[in-house]
């Protein structure tokens, strides 16, 4: 039996959930044979603390005699849990008003139509809208009823009169509070593309933009710099269990917002068959069957084929599909 112990990162939505919002069958057995190595995890999710709250709740109802404790990133990175739940409220991160006022205004001259959603450390919130705009309209409740199908793990998504009804963002946010996360929908494609490069461009540098298809989200923190500062908060507690360095950390994630980790940790792994593209060519390793990876992993012959990997790339490591 292999003496190394492994932190393993995972994305939520599309990585360890299928796009039902069901837990992949195969994901169970990295969380069975876990305990035999006494793998430690990280979960970073692009929704709430609820979602990951329940996708833990659902690991440890199917694991057996093994019970995953582990930091959260939530809000897309933007807010961080420790183990126990707690909120490190001190590394909690917001958009200021001033910014979101920015975004705003930005989008809606691009696309005067285009939809807003706000999420804060509980809830997640969108912009009413108007039935005269009969598409608009009919999409988001579309949206709406695809949603509650996911159960527990759904956006929930609460609706509010927002600045499409002629209210100011200062009103807004005395409603629902401060904003960790912010995203926009456009129903043109070309208006889409056009939002995310102007929004690219006013915050490169300052935000990480992301276009994932449907949506283009504009979290405070991004999934990278959460998942750095995890490893210097464990390392204030009085049993570090997280590698020094979070690039010795194993990624797993399937999305945009996860390219930043992916090409930064030295092992990383575009998950599932639906994975973005760009996560692909950022990653280490394409795996589709994650059963074949728990045994390989926990057998040690991992550790081999990361090595053959290595020895045949610079800078970056190759591609490898395990099937």
């Amino acid at each position: 039996m292999q003496s190394k112990i492994y932190t393993l990162a995972f994305d939520v939505e599309g990585t360890l959930l299928d796009k039902k919002g069901n837990l992949d069958p195969d994901v169970v057995d990295i969380f069975n044979k876990a305990e035999k190595s006494k793998t430690n995890f990280v979960f970073l999710t692009g929704n709430n603390y609820r979602v990951a709250q329940c996708v833990l709740a659902r690991i440890n109802e199917i694991s057996e005699g093994y019970r995953v404790e582990s930091w959260v990133a939530a809000n897309g990175g933007s807010t961080i849990y420790a183990p126990n739940g707690l909120l490190v409220r001190e590394y909690s991160k917001t958009l200021p008003t001033e910014k979101l006022q920015s975004i705003i205004d930005t989008a809606r001259a691009i696309d005067p139509k285009c939809i807003f959603m706000y999420s804060n450390v509980e809830e997640n919130y969108i912009e009413k809208q108007n039935k005269k705009d009969l598409y608009n309209y009919t999409m988001l409740e579309a949206f709406k009823r695809n949603d509650k199908k996911k159960g527990d793990i759904s956006l929930d998504l609460k609706e509010i009169e927002g600045v499409k009804s002629g209210r100011k963002l200062d009103e807004i946010l005395a409603e629902i509070g401060e904003i960790n996360q912010f995203f926009i929908s456009s129903l043109n494609k070309d208006k889409q593309a056009q939002i995310y490069n102007a929004l690219n461009e006013k915050f490169e540098g300052e935000y990480s933009v992301y276009l994932d298809g449907k949506y283009i989200a504009i979290p405070a923190q991004n999934k990278l710099q959460a998942l750095q500062k995890i490893v210097e908060l464990d390392h204030f507690r009085s049993r570090p269990v997280l590698p020094t360095d979070y690039r010795e950390i194993v990624y797993f994630g399937d999305g945009v917002n996860d390219v930043e980790c992916l090409k930064n940790c030295n092992v990383s792994v575009a998950r599932g068959k639906y994975a973005d593209e760009l996560a692909k060519k950022s990653s280490t390793f394409k795996i589709t069957n994650l059963t074949n990876f728990a045994d390989s992993l926990y057998n040690g012959a991992y550790d081999e084929l990361i090595e053959k990997n290595r020895e045949h790339t610079t800078p970056r490591p190759r591609t490898i599909s395990i099937r």
